[in-house]
């Protein structure tokens, strides 16, 4: 089998309702490297059509040394896609390649109008505010005015779980 067809058989299992559990546990070892980073490379140039959420979500288990950087933009590109399971992959996919703009990534996500993308930024940035005064005041800002909207009930609890709806607003 040539390394395109290969290719092609791993974007079609990633792209599978279901996928393996096994072969996620192996880190798809079936596959070789070159696959995987051949497999990354092309994801890394794909804008239309736009890529599947389960597809972005799955490419962080073909993670190598090599196509790290590709990796990345993947995940950069679609934090714009069309659809929110995707864009909540690359968020989540980000911060385990530890990008050193996540913060900044997950700011941006607070504006998106997807409650299953908002909460994992919120999630994220929760993770920072202990260190951060001026994020935890952002988060509570936020909270302010999602608070009283049923359609962004995750995103409300998360906030609130973790005691930012009992924060005065100008507070640390």
């Amino acid at each position: 089998m040539s390394i395109q067809q290969e290719v092609e058989q791993l974007r079609q299992i990633l792209n599978a309702e279901e996928v393996p559990h096994t072969l996620v546990l192996s880190g798809f070892q079936e596959f070789s490297d070159e696959v995987k980073n051949a497999l990354v490379e092309q994801a890394a140039q794909i804008f239309e059509p736009p890529l599947s959420g389960r597809l972005v979500a799955r490419l962080i288990y073909l993670l190598t040394d090599i196509n790290r950087r590709n990796m990345q933009r993947v995940f950069v590109n679609n934090l714009r896609s069309p659809d929110p399971e995707a864009r909540k992959a690359s968020l989540y996919g980000l911060e385990k390649l530890e990008h050193p703009a996540l913060v900044d990534f997950a700011l941006h996500a607070l504006r998106d109008d997807a409650d299953q993308m908002l909460a994992p930024a919120c999630d994220i940035l929760l993770r920072k505010v202990e260190h951060d005064p001026v994020l935890r005041k952002l988060l509570r800002s936020f909270y302010q005015t999602y608070k009283d909207k049923p359609e962004f009930y995750s995103v409300r609890t998360l906030l609130e779980a973790h005691g930012i709806d009992r924060e005065p607003l100008g507070g640390n």
